[in-house]
């Protein structure tokens, strides 16, 4: 979990604030996930059953550490947001932020999250077809 956490801060860093721009290039290459693994799993199968537990345990720890940060629509933003209301509701007795403009940051982040895997799977896919 803490090489997860360590890793995708050194990757967002790499992207954001990298020291040459074939530093970005080469962490926007590794921005890869669900395509790629299976295409990894088809490639490799000679040791098949360890491989696929290690890989789904992988995917398990990932999956879990991405939905607890605190990003709009997943559930660590959703964890945020409640406990930011009841603070919030306990100190000034109202709510922070009303339904509809959670329900509209919702959306757009949810909108946001898939137009960047269909980028990511675009990315997985033409990796494999331009090997």
């Amino acid at each position: 979990i803490l090489l997860n956490f360590k890793w995708l801060w050194l990757l967002i860093k790499k992207i954001f604030n990298p020291e040459t721009p074939k530093e970005r290039q080469e962490a926007i290459n590794q921005v890869s996930w669900p395509i790629w693994i299976v295409d990894f799993i088809s490639n490799s199968l000679e040791w098949w059953i360890l491989f696929l537990v290690v890989i789904w345990a992988i995917i398990s720890i990932n999956l879990w550490v991405f939905n607890l940060l605190p990003i709009p629509a997943l559930d660590g933003w959703r964890f945020l947001f409640i406990t930011i209301n009841w603070l919030i509701k306990k100190t000034f007795w109202r709510k922070a932020i009303s339904e509809k403009t959670e329900w509209l940051i919702h959306v757009w982040f949810f909108i946001f999250l898939i137009a960047l895997s269909l980028l990511i799977a675009y990315n997985d896919i033409s990796k494999i077809i331009f090997r």
